[in-house]
């Protein structure tokens, strides 16, 4: 089955691309593929793994978090509803009390792979900060 975040950049080119040239027709693209995305969002904010199925991973929701923040306005309550989704996923002082302060302290602030496998990918946490700066800079 097709993943997936195996195409999330496209918005950001397309995205990219109606910035550099104005030209319309790259916006409207990467919205297309918003609303796409939009359809295949979870009740809980999360993407699943591919189409149709119920797995979901902070990576490749985290990915998708990254590029649906280059059109913040357009994707405010998807942004909304998958970063609350995220800071469930993240490890804070509170739910890793029980290890050990060496494991807490390579934890803390990292994002656990999915519900059952508490491996932290630093990629996940790429993807977060990389979204979290693109809104940011909007802002300014």
């Amino acid at each position: 089955r097709e993943q997936l975040a195996s195409y999330p950049e496209l918005i950001a080119v397309y995205h990219g691309l109606w910035r550099l040239t104005g030209e319309r027709q790259w916006k409207d693209k990467a919205l297309r593929m918003v609303v796409w995305y939009q359809s295949k969002q979870q009740k809980n904010g999360a993407f699943p793994y591919s189409p149709g199925s119920t797995f979901v991973y902070t990576r490749g929701t985290g990915k998708i978090f990254e590029t649906l923040a280059c059109f913040p306005e357009e994707n405010k309550a998807m942004l909304e509803k998958v970063f609350a989704w995220l800071r469930t996923m993240q490890y804070t002082k509170e739910n890793t009390f029980f290890m050990n302060q060496d494991e807490q302290t390579l934890l803390v602030g990292g994002f656990r792979h999915d519900a059952f496998n508490r491996e932290a990918w630093i990629d996940a946490s790429a993807h977060v900060i990389l979204g979290a700066t693109r809104l940011l800079n909007i802002q300014r």
